[in-house]
C-alpha cells in the first residue's frame, strides 16, 4: 500500500529515534564480540542499499545492486533534525546521466519525488532499522546513469511538518550519493525502477 508523505511525516522524528534505538538493540552477541576496553560504544553507521532495475518492453534488461554511505551533510542533517532545529519534508531520488541531453525532462537528472516515491518507515516489512524509498521513472532519452542521490527537503523549525511537504520556501540537501560502477545504460522508453534501503546499524 502506498504511503504518502502526509501520512508518515508527523512521525518522522520519532522514526529517526526508533531507528537509532533499534540499531542499538540489534547489537552483536556479547559473547561473540566483547565490549571496547574503554567502555565507549561505537557510533551508528548509516548505509544505503540500492537496487536499480531497467525494464524494456516488459522485460528486465539490466539490474544493478550496490551500497553507498551517507554523506557528511546527511549526518549533520540528522543531528539537526533530532535537535528540533529543522522540520523534515519530502524525500527525493535523483539519477544523473552523462549525456548532453538529460534522460528525463530538461535537467541533467531524472527525479522521483513523493508521492510517486513511496517512503516506508521502519516496520516489520523493512526491518527495525531500515527506511525504505521505492519509485519508478520512464527515460525520455537514451544515456547512462553515472551518479545516484537521495535528497531530502527541509524547512525552518517553526514550520509544521504537513506544511513542509512540497513547500516552495523549503531547502534541500543531498543525503547520500554514489557513482555506480559499471555505469547503467538506459534507452528511451525504459522504465527505471529504484529501491533504496537506508539502514541504521551499529
Amino acid at each position: 500500500m502506498r504511503m504518502t508523505a502526509r501520512l508518515i511525516r508527523p512521525g518522522f522524528l520519532a522514526s529517526l529515534l526508533a531507528l537509532f534505538g533499534a540499531a542499538g538493540a540489534v547489537a552483536q552477541d556479547p559473547a561473540a564480540a566483547p565490549p571496547p576496553a574503554d567502555g565507549i560504544e561505537e557510533g551508528v553507521a548509516v548505509h544505503g542499499h540500492w537496487t536499480i532495475t531497467i525494464v524494456r518492453d516488459g522485460k528486465v534488461v539490466e539490474r544493478a545492486d550496490f551500497q553507498n554511505a551517507v554523506l557528511a551533510d546527511g549526518f549533520r542533517h540528522l543531528g539537526i533534525l533530532m535537535a528540533g532545529e529543522r522540520t523534515p519534508g519530502d524525500w527525493q531520488i535523483s539519477l544523473v546521466s552523462d549525456g548532453s541531453e538529460a534522460l528525463c525532462g530538461a535537467s541533467a537528472n531524472c527525479f522521483i519525488n513523493e508521492p510517486d516515491l513511496t517512503v516506508t518507515p521502519p516496520d516489520a516489512s523493512t526491518g527495525p532499522g531500515v527506511l525504505g524509498l521505492d519509485g519508478s521513472v520512464v527515460a525520455e532519452r537514451g544515456g547512462n546513469i553515472t551518479r545516484v542521490n537521495t535528497r531530502q527537503r527541509y524547512c525552518a523549525a517553526a514550520t509544521a511538518a504537513t506544511d513542509c511537504v512540497g513547500a516552495t520556501g523549503s531547502s534541500s540537501l543531498t543525503f547520500s550519493a554514489h557513482d555506480p560502477e559499471p555505469i547503467i545504460p538506459v534507452q528511451a522508453g525504459d522504465r527505471i525502477d529504484v529501491m533504496v534501503q537506508l539502514s541504521f546499524i551499529p
